[in-house]
């Protein structure tokens, strides 16, 4: 069919109609497949991106929650150590009268000196400026240094007594009715200390 024309008859218009009817119809099923295919994903994308918020607030509330125990847990640290330092802070109060008394009365005893001096750089290192990691690496180092090869055992030093005195006479009778004894005398008798 010509379409140059000025004037169409009323088939030729009809005919040119269901020709664009059917173009029409055909374009139109065409974009309403796609339109559906489209509200598809966009579903689709709609409900990814919700099930994205919702674990960007999980993670979210996670991180929130996890940093609040840590500051917790750190806090709780902190006051612990705190508290434990005050401890050790009254032990060494405490004691420091008892090792004054010790070192001026037993002044070349080995043993007091070095937990005199064990004591004072305790209380040296709590009252320092260093860091909680240092103060424990200070004490700890004092402790090893003051205590290695030296462990205290009440029944060596009693065998070695015996032994010492099995041959000049010691009398079991003695130790188990030793009637009035004086600690100190019985100490430095043993060497447990050295006599002034």
């Amino acid at each position: 069919m010509e379409l140059d024309k000025k004037k169409y008859k009323r088939e030729e218009v009809l005919e040119l109609l269901k020709e664009f009817e059917g173009n029409y119809k055909i374009r139109l099923a065409e974009q309403l497949n796609r339109i559906k295919e489209l509200s598809a994903l966009n579903e689709d994308l709609l409900a990814q991106l919700s099930d994205y918020k919702n674990k960007e607030e999980q993670i979210s509330k996670a991180l929130i929650d996890a940093t609040e125990k840590a500051n917790e847990l750190h806090r709780q640290a902190e006051l612990s150590f705190e508290a434990e330092t005050q401890r050790l802070k009254n032990f060494v109060e405490r004691f420091n009268g008892y090792f004054s008394y010790l070192t001026e009365k037993y002044p070349y005893y080995e043993k007091v000196k070095d937990a005199s001096e064990l004591f004072e750089n305790i209380k040296k290192t709590l009252e320092s400026g260093c860091n909680t990691a240092e103060k424990i690496e200070n004490i700890d180092g004092d402790l090893s240094r003051i205590s290695k090869g030296q462990v205290f055992s009440p029944k060596a030093k009693i065998a070695e007594y015996i032994a010492a005195t099995e041959s000049n006479g010691f009398n079991m009778e003695e130790v188990l009715n030793p009637g009035k004894l004086e600690l100190e005398d019985l100490c430095k008798e043993m060497g447990l200390m050295e006599e002034e």
